[in-house]
């Protein structure tokens, strides 16, 4: 009879830790999905350098304006920068030199590397 008492007992029991790792489940389930929500927007990567057109010179250091409609970053030659996907206009601080780069949105996150190359105007 102690045995027959123990079986409903038993299946709560059961049904408890069912819930218990269904919550854990759903609980993992969410941060996942979150998880993939922040990374959706990967960025892409950019190393700008400006060369001094005279000597050929890699100038290091230097800061350049990156600006994508209402965004603005600003970057540094020789450094590796991460940029959201857009259409960004570069232009050096220095000697003004510019142009423009498109960043993709890379498939599945992975990471792109743009190079840019610059060069500073002869006086």
């Amino acid at each position: 009879m102690a045995g027959r008492a123990r079986l409903p007992f038993l299946a709560l029991l059961g049904l408890g830790l069912g819930g218990c790792n269904a919550g854990l489940v759903g609980a993992t389930l969410a941060v996942m999905g979150a998880g993939a929500v922040i990374s959706y927007d990967c960025p892409g990567y950019l190393t700008v350098r400006l060369r001094d057109e005279l000597t050929g010179a890699e100038l290091c250091g230097e800061p350049v304006l990156a600006r994508d409609r209402d965004r603005e970053r600003r970057l540094f030659t020789c450094a590796t920068m991460a940029l959201p996907h857009g259409t960004w206009e570069l232009r050096a601080e220095r000697g003004g030199a510019s142009t423009s780069v498109e960043i993709e949105r890379p498939a599945r996150c992975e990471r792109w590397v743009y190079d840019v190359e610059l060069d500073l105007p002869t006086p």
